[in-house]
C-alpha cells in the first residue's frame, strides 16, 4: 500500500483542527498576553485529544497565559497518534503568529523571540536542565546570511510561487516513567539486562543507554 494510503486507512492522519491564537504585546516585542486554542475532531466512541496548544507552555514567556485543547465529536474514524501529535501543528501555529508580530512590530523575528525568551518554565515556573534555543537561532543566523535577507514578505518570486527566508522553533516533550530492569551477571563475565519495551523505532523516542 501506498503510505498515504496506510496513514489514512489506519486514521492517524484523520486529525483535523482548527486553532487560534491571540497576542498581545508591547509596541517593541515583549508579550503581555498569549492565548492558543485548539479544536480537533474526534469519534462518538472514543476521545483523541490533539494537544497542539500544550507547547505554547514552555516556548516564550508573557505575563498572562491561557491554553486550551478540546475535542468535538463526529462521526468519523477515531484519530491516533502520529509524528509529534500536537507539538508539530501547535509549533507551526505559534511559529507563524510570532512572525506576524514581528512584521507588525518592525522587529527582527529572532530579535522578538530572544525579547521573549524564558528564564523558567513560562507557566510551570520550572527551572529547565538546559535550553540553547537562542544559542540555535543565531548561529543559524550566521550561517544562512540571516542579516543579508529582504525581511520584506511577499517580495521574492519564482513564477508563481513565493520566496523567503524564514525561521522558527519546534519543541517536544520527553516523558520521563517509572521503570524496572532485570540484569543478570553471565559466568562468562558479561551482563544480561532485560527490559519490556515498546516504540523503540522512532530516534529519541525509544531506550537509551548510558
Amino acid at each position: 500500500m501506498a503510505r498515504d494510503t496506510v496513514v489514512v486507512r489506519d486514521g492517524a492522519v484523520v486529525r483535523d483542527a482548527v486553532q487560534r491564537i491571540r497576542l498581545g504585546a508591547d509596541s517593541d516585542g515583549p508579550l503581555r498576553a498569549l492565548e492558543h486554542s485548539s479544536l480537533n475532531q474526534t469519534s462518538t466512541v472514543q476521545e483523541y485529544v490533539e494537544t497542539s496548544a500544550t507547547i505554547t507552555r514552555t516556548m516564550y514567556d508573557a505575563d498572562a497565559h491561557h491554553t486550551a485543547d478540546r475535542a468535538v465529536r463526529l462521526d468519523v474514524p477515531t484519530p491516533t497518534w502520529m509524528h509529534a501529535p500536537g507539538d508539530a501543528p501547535g509549533s507551526f501555529a505559534l511559529e507563524s503568529a510570532l512572525d506576524e508580530l514581528a512584521e507588525k512590530c518592525g522587529i527582527d523575528p529572532i530579535e522578538l523571540r530572544a525579547r521573549n525568551e524564558p528564564e523558567r518554565g513560562p507557566v510551570s515556573g520550572l527551572p529547565y536542565s538546559s535550553r540553547k534555543l537562542l544559542d540555535c537561532f543565531r548561529e543559524g543566523a550566521r550561517r544562512f546570511g540571516w542579516a543579508d535577507r529582504d525581511p520584506r514578505p511577499g517580495v521574492r518570486r519564482d513564477g508563481r510561487r513565493l520566496l523567503g527566508t524564514g525561521t522558527a522553533a519546534a519543541s517536544f516533550h520527553t516523558l520521563a516513567m517509572p521503570a524496572t530492569a532485570a540484569v543478570t551477571a553471565e559466568a562468562d563475565g558479561t551482563f544480561t539486562v532485560r527490559i519490556n519495551a515498546a516504540d523503540v523505532s522512532e530516534p529519541g523516542r525509544g531506550q537509551h543507554s548510558p
